[in-house]
């Protein structure tokens, strides 16, 4: 696995960068295979990200109509609440630009309970896949305060490794507890995750993930290892506790 730091000045930067990488990635999946399948994320800084996305340059080089959209993972709210992630998509992505309603496949929080909603959503990735070996051209994902990612939280029970949803619980003060997630063990099938990850509160985290592999491990972000690249994209704040930044962008890059 291949893996890159790169840190911005600002988020409008650190979106900028990540819009041409993700553009690039799904670009490259069209000519190799046909189509682009990408995992969204939920937060602040992925919302600044689709944003962009619906901007030119990237609007008009991006395969929409290749790409399925599938979501890391949910909190267990009506599609249409303000805090569901896929509500968040729709409002700064999905309505801005035409993508066949077919390709997009949020998670169903309308089942009858939480872990109907994980099983539902399992056995689309099953028909999706339709056998084959469940990899995701994209995951998008974000880090905690706390270590975790999508919703991934230390001291959640392990999901069994055959699972690729599971359902789980944040902790206590959470704006939502109960929630839906891609399993690690199908997040380390992709091809590239992306990190997006801006904000002091996340210097102390960024750091350990990036330079205490032993601690980084008992983190949930720390055992996320995709099969060909990690691409970690920080804001200046998020990795000013970093020995080494990797590439450091000017502000104007």
């Amino acid at each position: 696995m291949q893996s890159e730091v790169h840190s911005f000045a600002s988020l409008e930067h650190l979106c900028r960068a990540a819009a041409d990488q993700i553009v690039r990635l799904a670009q490259a999946a069209v000519e190799a295979r046909g189509r682009f399948v990408w995992a969204l994320s939920g937060g602040r800084t992925p919302s600044s990200l689709y944003r962009s996305l619906t901007q030119n340059p990237w609007r008009g080089a991006f395969p929409w109509a290749q790409t399925q959209f599938f979501w890391s993972d949910e909190r267990w709210v009506k599609p249409d609440d303000p805090q569901s992630n896929y509500a968040l998509a729709h409002k700064t992505l999905l309505e801005h630009v035409s993508v066949p309603a077919l390709q997009v496949h949020p998670m169903p929080t309308f089942a009858a309970t939480l872990a109907d909603g994980a099983r539902e959503y399992e056995d689309g990735l099953h028909a999706f896949f339709a056998g084959r070996e469940p990899v995701f051209d994209l995951i998008l994902l974000g880090v905690g305060p706390d270590g975790h990612t999508a919703s991934i939280f230390p001291g959640n029970e392990p999901a069994p490794p055959e699972a690729w949803v599971a359902a789980t619980e944040a902790p206590p003060g959470s704006p939502v507890t109960q929630r839906l997630t891609l399993t690690l063990s199908l997040i380390n099938r992709a091809r590239t995750v992306i990190f997006l990850i801006a904000g002091e509160e996340k210097k102390t985290r960024v750091r350990e993930l990036l330079e205490a592999p032993e601690l980084a491990r008992s983190y949930p972000a720390g055992n996320v290892r995709p099969q060909e690249r990690l691409i970690w994209f920080l804001d200046h704040a998020a990795a000013r506790d970093l020995r080494d930044r990797g590439r450091v962008h000017p502000a104007g890059e």
